[in-house]
């Protein structure tokens, strides 16, 4: 199972049970970049409305994910779950945050790429290993 999650400056991920930011052409690229299906709560879900086809929606992602498939987290991932690969992709901004996200012990950064979002001048994507 793969993970893909949005962090701000101070790896923030939420605040207040509410997403800090979105960005359309984040969305796109997690669904350019998933191997396998794109799972995420209903919540998520909402930012993929137009894809509905290419999401699976569930209230536990991590649940209903088989191996090559990919959560999306808006809050922090449950703990004891060990992803194959982390997408990280940063606001590079500093947003309210009382969740918070740090790439699991043991993965190694492969490549960093910058892009340009909608709603964000520069959106750097991580991805990171085991």
């Amino acid at each position: 199972m793969d993970w893909m999650i949005c962090v701000d400056d101070n790896n923030g991920v939420c605040f207040n049970n509410r997403r800090q930011s979105r960005d359309r052409s984040v969305t796109e690229d997690m669904l350019a970049t998933a191997r396998g299906r794109l799972v995420m709560t209903p919540y998520t879900a909402k930012l993929f409305a137009d894809f509905a086809d290419r999401v699976t929606v569930a209230e536990q992602p991590e649940t209903v994910a088989a191996d090559g498939d990919t959560c999306v987290w808006e809050f922090p991932p449950p703990e004891g779950i060990s992803p194959e690969r982390v997408v990280v992709y940063r606001w590079n901004r500093l947003y309210p945050a009382d969740g918070h996200f740090a790439v699991p012990a043991g993965m190694t950064l492969q490549h960093s790429t910058d892009f340009p979002g909608n709603s964000h001048d520069k959106i750097t994507k991580e991805v990171w290993v085991r």
